[in-house]
């Protein structure tokens, strides 16, 4: 997507996401408040700052955004475990899978990452949650593991996800190859 493009859908979601029926979360159909905003993976950069520019647009209505960044998470998780100078040399040392299953080990996915973004949820008062970092952190984490793990959490405010890949309704498809079955979310 050239910029004029990306303005353009920033600007419709802005325009979607201030309504009250979203904020609201009315018309969900008994469906968890879960929205998917795809995006071209090359776009990577342009949607970081088209983000950025739409979570200080919200702050100017009024809203409050709680961003979850998978990535700096993950990041800030593996920092306070191992230092990011032992990260960095184990990652040149080890066989890629053995890396990632030792990072995984290290970040304790079930006993403490999904629970520090409860308790980020938890202590918020935001009208909207954002999930981002999706595709940076991949293979260690990944997003339908995020979104199975916190739709009993993110039940107050609409939570949307920004995916570089592809969805359906059905299949999220990070980088368009990846496929993973979920079909609890919106398509934005």
């Amino acid at each position: 997507m050239n910029a004029k493009e990306i303005n353009y859908k920033f600007t419709e979601l802005f325009d979607k996401v201030t309504t009250d029926d979203f904020l609201q979360m009315k018309n969900l159909s008994g469906e968890i408040p879960f929205h998917v905003f795809t995006y071209d993976p090359a776009d990577e950069v342009s949607i970081s700052g088209a983000v950025e520019g739409l979570i200080t647009k919200l702050k100017n209505k009024g809203l409050k955004v709680l961003e979850l960044n998978l990535y700096d998470l993950q990041m800030e998780l593996l920092d306070r475990e191992l230092g990011l100078d032992e990260v960095f040399e184990l990652e040149g040392e080890m066989p890629r899978q053995e890396f990632k299953e030792a990072m995984l080990s290290t970040m304790h996915f079930d006993e403490v990452y999904i629970p520090q973004i409860e308790q980020r949820i938890k202590s918020s008062e935001a009208d909207l949650y954002f999930i981002t970092g999706v595709g940076l952190a991949y293979p260690l984490i990944r997003s339908h593991k995020i979104l199975n793990n916190i739709q009993s959490i993110a039940v107050k405010s609409p939570t949307i996800i920004f995916y570089p890949g592809e969805y359906d309704g059905k299949y999220l498809r990070l980088f368009g190859r990846l496929k993973k079955n979920y079909y609890r979310a919106f398509k934005l």
